[in-house]
Order: structure tokens, then C-alpha cells, then sequence
């Protein structure tokens, strides 16, 4: 299956961006499943070519920006309070 999921990633952004996100989410979240997913996000991040890799990065890195900023206005809040 694993085999097959990455094969339709590999012809379709749309398919490799929802697994991308899919598989970051599940190896952050899930202890028990997290050992069996992060080959398949490795394989992902290797197949998906060097475009597709960087879009990842810059996405991740915004995703992480965004997540500080939404930290420090709860900072903000508090203190406020």
C-alpha cells in the first residue's frame, strides 16, 4: 500500500502535499505509529524531486513561523490580562 501511496505522489502535487502533511502530522503526534511512518516520509521526501522537496522546506519553515507568532500573541494575551 505504502508502495502504491508514494506512486501517486510522485504523479500528483496534490496527492504528495496532503501525504506530506498527513505523514508530519501523524510522526509528531502518534508515539506508537511514529517508527512506521518515517521511512515513508523519508521515501516521500526523496522521491518528490528536488522542486517539489523545496516547496516542502519553505512550507514547513512557514508553518513553524506561523506557529511562534501565534505563541507570542498568546503571550501577548495573557500578559494584557
Amino acid at each position: 500500500m505504502a508502495e502504491f501511496i508514494l506512486k501517486r505522489s510522485t504523479e500528483s502535487h496534490r496527492i504528495a502535499h496532503a501525504l506530506f502533511w498527513h505523514l508530519r502530522l501523524v510522526t509528531v503526534t502518534d508515539v506508537k505509529f511514529k517508527d512506521r511512518y518515517i521511512p515513508i516520509l523519508d521515501a516521500l521526501e526523496r522521491l518528490c524531486g528536488e522542486q517539489l522537496h523545496q516547496e516542502f522546506n519553505n512550507e514547513v519553515r512557514m508553518h513553524d513561523v506561523c506557529k511562534m507568532w501565534q505563541y507570542d500573541l498568546n503571550i501577548s494575551d495573557t500578559i494584557m490580562l
